[in-house]
């Protein structure tokens, strides 16, 4: 797309962006911005590495993020198969 920007979906109040790339420890590939108008985004960013450092000073936080990110990765796990199914549908029907 040569660098051109795409909307690929949004995110709500709590929700979170970029959780496999977090978990796996590797640079995210796409990145994040607000949409216009939205005047009162707040967004809050955490490494890797400095989650890593935070794991040794407060471990029962940083397993309650990790719960967290796996729960809403299932959630939009679920979302996209739902989402997906009509699709696949069709792909049967015409075959």
């Amino acid at each position: 797309m040569g660098g051109e920007e795409v909307d690929v979906g949004s995110v709500g109040p709590g929700e979170t962006y970029g959780e496999l790339s977090f978990l796996l420890g590797v640079t995210p590939s796409d990145s994040v911005s607000a949409a216009e108008g939205e005047e009162d985004t707040v967004v809050a960013q955490l490494h890797h590495d400095h989650a890593m450092e935070l794991m040794t000073v407060n471990p029962v936080g940083m397993r309650l993020l990790y719960k967290e990110l796996a729960r809403q990765m299932g959630r939009k796990t679920r979302k996209t198969t739902k989402s997906m199914k009509p699709f696949a549908h069709a792909q049967s029907n015409a075959v």
